[in-house]
């Protein structure tokens, strides 16, 4: 029987869900973590080896593994889950996207649509300052505004344009001060 296995790697757990090509599903598993911001190499890559071996039991071809998980935009976590894959004995075709592509595809399909992921962490806007104001940028030229109704923040007024800049700011400078108490802390 022919088979596609879909994995949700989140920062608690990952899931893992077979199904055979009618979309019937005849498999499920719970593994650990599969986000590499937040726990070790050696849990990341304990829990690829699980979903891999899952696949590697069934009888029948795997068609895809696909793989949605936080993280995947980082070029050296991207290549660090190739390699896991890989060298776990999967020889397959295989896909990894971002939990948000992941998240969004299934929610709207091809259809236009957003998204909001929380769980253990909460998907981040932009990787800095820049970053979040360029992106606004874009989202601008589509006529596109952010607007967060909680906190009264709308990025097509002046002062919401000012309040997203600051918060991005100090939120740059929380993650590096995160990063550096990280890097101290592996050095005791």
């Amino acid at each position: 029987m022919e088979f596609v296995a879909g994995v949700d790697g989140g920062g608690t757990k990952t899931e893992c869900v077979l199904m055979d090509l009618s979309g019937n599903v005849f498999g499920r598993r719970l593994f650990g973590s599969l986000n590499r911001n937040s726990r070790p190499a050696e849990e990341v890559a304990e829990t690829m080896r699980g979903v891999v071996e899952l696949v590697l039991a069934q009888s029948g071809a795997c068609r895809m593994l696909s793989i949605g998980c936080a993280g995947i935009s980082n070029k050296a976590f991207y290549s660090a889950l190739e390699q896991m894959i890989r060298s776990c004995g999967y020889e397959g075709p295989y896909r990894l996207v971002g939990d948000q592509a992941a998240a969004l595809y299934a929610a709207h399909g091809a259809a236009a649509g957003a998204v909001l992921i929380s769980g253990t962490g909460s998907i981040c806007f932009g990787r800095n300052a820049a970053d979040v104001l360029s992106t606004l940028q874009v989202m601008q030229d589509f006529d596109v505004n952010l607007i967060c109704v909680e906190d009264g923040i709308d990025s097509s007024k002046d002062a919401g344009k000012l309040m997203i800049s600051v918060l991005s700011a100090v939120a740059e400078i929380e993650r590096e001060n995160i990063r550096i108490q990280t890097m101290e802390g592996r050095i005791q």
